[in-house]
């Protein structure tokens, strides 16, 4: 029987520590470049360097009140009420859909499955697609605001709206409270037309691809380009997605399904044969 020497012992060990650390950055859920940033210092480092991660890797959560708020947490029935009403989501999306509006129950749908967005009754909901009706409505409900405005989302351009809802907000501004409005860079928005040859010969090729047809849905991006393309060259553009809501788009846990690259490679050939036998 052949004697363990102490070198060949440590490099068991190490190469064991190795693997635990390894495995404890990726369950951390780090973006990559800190993955490979703090896995040299762990691994040169051993014992101290991981003394260094929990103080200073974790963005100080060795001292916050994270943990006595779990705990807090947990002594309540919190859990058990969002446990309940995660599960009775299903039949509020089905209670919906059988009252017959098709397009609340869409929305409600797609908010569901791809953020886990709750639906909740006894609220009022109306869905504003025309922009001379929505920013007037928006402005009023400001305007009557008692408490508190919170917008989610708005990049400041000039333009009749921002003018007024600068000057409201002066308005209403306290004694010794400065207002000011800084201009954001952006684009105008764009959207395809479901009845362009472009677009009639894209659902073509999705279909002969996926099996499916596609479904025209208008979502938000940054490619103000587009716009401006139709403008000065007077063509019209068309948009095919093949990544999934829960590719998680700019997180830390980016990803794309490679079944849809592929798919997405064959897809584009068939677009340009459907769109020339359209011409």
């Amino acid at each position: 029987m052949e004697t363990v020497t102490l070198v060949q012992l440590t490099v068991v060990v190490l190469t064991i520590y190795a693997i635990v650390v390894a495995v404890f950055l990726v369950l951390e859920n780090r973006s990559p470049q800190s993955t490979l940033a703090w896995l040299p210092v762990l691994l040169l480092l051993p014992g101290i360097g991981l003394f260094i991660y929990l103080l200073a890797g974790r963005t100080w959560r060795a001292f916050s009140h994270r943990g006595e708020l779990v705990k807090v947490v947990g002594k309540s029935n919190m859990s058990a009420r969002v446990r309940k009403v995660l599960q009775a989501q299903p039949a509020h999306l089905e209670r919906l859909a059988k009252l017959g509006h098709l397009e609340y129950t869409r929305l409600a749908t797609l908010l569901w499955n791809s953020g886990r967005s709750l639906l909740t009754f006894h609220n009022e909901l109306e869905i504003l697609q025309d922009a001379s009706e929505k920013y007037p409505r928006l402005l009023g409900d400001i305007e009557n605001a008692e408490q508190f405005v919170h917008m989610l989302y708005y990049e400041w351009a000039s333009d009749p709206f921002t003018e007024k809802l600068l000057a409201y907000f002066t308005s209403i501004a306290p004694a010794g409270v400065t207002v000011k409005a800084y201009e954001h860079h952006g684009g105008e928005p764009y959207m395809t037309p479901i009845d362009s040859d472009a677009y009639k010969a894209a659902a073509q090729a999705i279909k002969a691809t996926f099996g499916k047809e596609p479904i025209p849905v208008r979502g938000g991006g940054s490619i103000p380009i587009c716009s401006l393309f139709e403008k000065e060259l007077g063509i019209k553009i068309v948009f095919m997605g093949f990544g999934l809501d829960s590719d998680n788009l700019h997180s830390p846990n980016e990803k794309y399904d490679i079944a849809n690259y592929y798919k997405g490679i064959e897809t584009i050939p068939y677009f340009h044969k459907f769109f020339a036998e359209m011409k």
